[in-house]
């Protein structure tokens, strides 16, 4: 009877040595660094992006509009206000406010269009409020040089039409500018609110360096345990790096939040604008119907439907309180440049990101460099 040879039965080897368990350590740590790494620079330019067409474009062609619109408002109130109470009107009630506030709103709509950030339909609106613009002021031209004239039908005809084409709705100058204006505060808000601008943004960012954090404390924790080390310089000095990194890239929140804050009063300024404008507009068309009115034998109605419609309902008086809305309005302006200038403060700091970056993987490579290398031709 013969006997079967008896095989030993092979001992078991462990499903992860040492070695390549500090491998795979080593390989996470670079891939998760250049995770921050991407991660990190995208969400800092981008918000430096964002803060730079808010602080160059955006911001600034939102206050122009608003200007443009008040001083427009600011230019026919002036050019009303001198009418007399009846209609023997010798020359243009302008003067030099009128010539002032015209000047004021023209270079406003100029700067505007250079700053629009509506797209094509922004630039299609501005010159369509530039073409009205410069009617509105021929029209105050030919009523001057019918005043001039001694034709005061003419002149009455004329500063009708001209006033009309300040103030038609929907289609007037200042409903156009209003319009425009809109779209621009649109733009602005999504740029401060949206893309790596948001929040959600900020958590995708934030999630691979909490896990590199995590990942180098593991790490350290394994070293110590298996190697009997308190701790490893190369390894500490990387999540030192990390940790930097993570505070100059956390500049961009603040960036935002400053940029925030910048277009929050914009806005503010925007609605002391508007009642700035509605108190000009108030001053203007008191004046205006009671020009008309008197113009029109004491009967509104008589000089036409339109006018009827228009000034029918007597405006409520202005407030005559409206220098510290003014004053207001000017401050808040001053204040937003001043925030959204603080915002970009931080723009230079960019290239520091990818080195901190480049030297904590170097130095987490470095770190397990020297444990896997006892490790090179035996495995534990």
């Amino acid at each position: 009877m013969s006997t079967a040879a008896v095989s030993r039965p092979a001992v078991p080897r462990p499903r992860t040595t040492t070695r390549r368990r500090l491998g795979r350590q080593r390989a996470g740590l670079l891939a998760v660094t250049a995770v921050v790494l991407v991660t990190s620079l995208w969400i800092f330019q981008g918000v430096q992006h964002a803060v730079t067409t808010v602080r160059t474009k955006s911001a600034p062609a939102v206050l122009e509009i608003a200007n443009a619109q008040n001083a427009l408002s600011a230019a026919d109130a002036a050019a009303l206000g001198n009418l007399p109470d009846g209609p023997g009107l010798t020359t243009l009630p302008a003067g030099r406010e009128f010539q002032q506030q015209i000047e004021i709103a023209g270079l406003n709509l100029a700067q505007a269009a250079e700053d629009n950030v509506a797209g094509d339909d922004g630039s299609q609106r501005l010159q369509l409020a530039q073409a009205l613009f410069t009617d509105y002021t021929n029209m105050m031209g030919q009523a001057g040089a019918h005043f001039r004239e001694k034709d005061t039908v003419l002149g009455t005809v004329d500063l009708w039409y001209a006033w009309s084409l300040l103030h038609r709705k929907e289609t007037g100058v200042l409903a156009v500018l209003g319009e425009l204006r809109g779209e621009q505060e649109k733009r602005l808000h999504r740029q401060v609110s949206f893309g790596r601008m948001s929040p959600l943004a900020t958590a995708g960012w934030l999630v691979p360096v909490v896990a590199l954090l995590g990942l180098l404390y593991v790490t350290q924790v394994f070293l110590r345990r298996r190697f009997r080390r308190t701790v490893s310089l190369r390894l500490l000095s990387a999540t030192v790096l990390v940790v930097v990194l993570a505070s100059i890239t956390s500049l961009g929140l603040v960036s935002r939040n400053r940029a925030a804050d910048g277009a929050h009063t914009v806005r503010k300024v925007v609605a002391d604008r508007k009642v700035e404008m509605l108190d000009s507009d108030r001053s203007g068309q008191v004046k205006l119907r009671g020009f008309l009115t008197t113009a029109c034998g004491n009967d509104l109605k008589a000089c036409g439907y339109t006018v009827g419609t228009a000034l029918g309902a007597p405006p409520n008086e202005p407030s005559g309180n409206i220098a510290k809305v003014s004053a207001a309005a000017t401050a808040g302006s001053k204040r937003a440049t001043g925030q959204l200038a603080h915002a970009a403060e931080f723009a230079d700091l960019t290239l520091l990101i990818p080195l901190l970056a480049v030297l904590a993987g170097a130095l987490a490579w470095g770190g397990l460099y020297p444990r896997i290398n006892e490790y090179r031709f035996e495995a534990r």
